[in-house]
């Protein structure tokens, strides 16, 4: 029973106010006292661990010449053994196992950079960022932690990306779509979503939600890049075809965009996420009004008026849509 359902049963009569309060506890809708004291407990391990990790990084890098090389991989190596010992002797499927991964995979990356500068290994940053990714990896599927698993995304991302910087040139960054980024975070949301019901840490809604959202700002970055310079990518201003680069550069950027964001909404409206649907609706609006104002003369004070009022009554509309939804789909869930 959904807090929709049980505040529409309210709404027609059907609960009172004390049988309501009882309805939302008797669902779990409604945190108990020891649920709070265990989020509280949970809230402080999280805060001292990500504080703890902050204050090593800080440490090294204020104290960095004033340290001898021993010193420094000496105190690394402690943090990083400490770390893997307190999730050895815990329960991995408990809070203090896990983010004692969380931290052991952490000191792993601190390790390979002091490594780096104590030797001089002259490895470019990106090699780093892979080599931690890869180190990590066996202890990510040790873990079944979800924090972790987006961690370990983060820093394969941003290895991509800094190989990526040293190829600014190249075909990798084609113009106002990432292509190799796109397809590795599409990749990794695609994995979850397949194997979702076979694994239950995969069960929660977090990473692929922060995945889908990524993803689909790239998405709609590039939709309204080309939406916004039509005559730039595909037709002159005197009529005909843009030559064949701007003809080839608008339909790289232009279908995988489409593709994703049609792709993503038919999939998730059949399963009935909401936030998901909402990321190509709100794409879509957009590009409307990216388009039109566009084609309008924006010195104009009446341009903006126009366009105010359409992204208004196109707020307005996308709300009432979503709204629509999310109650049909309640009342489905309700019934089921």
């Amino acid at each position: 029973m959904s807090d929709h359902r049980l505040r529409q049963l309210a709404a027609q009569g059907l609960l009172d106010a004390s049988g309501f309060q009882r309805a939302l506890r008797m669902a779990g809708l409604r945190p108990t006292p020891p649920v709070w004291r265990k989020q509280s407990d949970l809230l402080l391990l999280v805060g001292g661990v990500l504080m703890l990790l902050s204050g090593i990084v800080s440490f090294f890098a204020w104290n960095w010449n004033a340290l001898p090389g021993w010193a420094k991989l000496t105190l690394v190596l402690t943090g990083l053994v400490l770390a893997a010992g307190i999730s050895l002797i815990s329960p991995w499927e408990q809070a203090r196992g896990q983010w004692s991964l969380f931290a052991a995979v952490v000191m792993i990356g601190v390790v390979a950079a002091v490594v780096g500068q104590v030797y001089q290994t002259g490895a470019d940053p990106w090699q780093l960022f892979a080599l931690w990714a890869v180190l990590g990896l066996p202890w990510t599927l040790l873990a079944r932690f979800q924090p972790l698993w987006l961690l370990w995304l983060c820093i394969l991302s941003l290895s991509l990306w800094l190989w990526q910087s040293l190829y600014s040139n190249s075909a990798f960054s084609m113009h106002a779509i990432n292509m190799p980024m796109l397809l590795l975070h599409t990749l990794a949301l695609l994995s979850w979503e397949r194997w979702r019901g076979h694994l239950p840490h995969w069960q929660h809604r977090v990473v692929p939600r922060l995945l889908g959202a990524g993803i689909a700002w790239q998405c709609t970055l590039a939709l309204w890049s080309v939406v916004g310079d039509w005559h730039n990518y595909f037709w002159m201003e005197h009529g005909g075809w843009h030559d064949g680069v701007g003809v080839l550069l608008g339909t790289i950027t232009l279908l995988p965009s489409l593709l994703w964001l049609g792709g993503g909404f038919a999939l998730y409206y059949r399963r009935k996420e909401l936030f998901m649907v909402t990321l190509p609706v709100f794409a879509a609006g957009g590009a409307i009004l990216i388009g039109v104002g566009s084609r309008m003369r924006m010195g104009d004070t009446g341009t903006w008026l126009i366009l105010a009022l359409l992204s208004i009554a196109m707020s307005i509309g996308v709300v009432k849509l979503l709204r629509q939804w999310h109650g049909q789909w309640s009342e489905q869930e309700g019934a089921a």
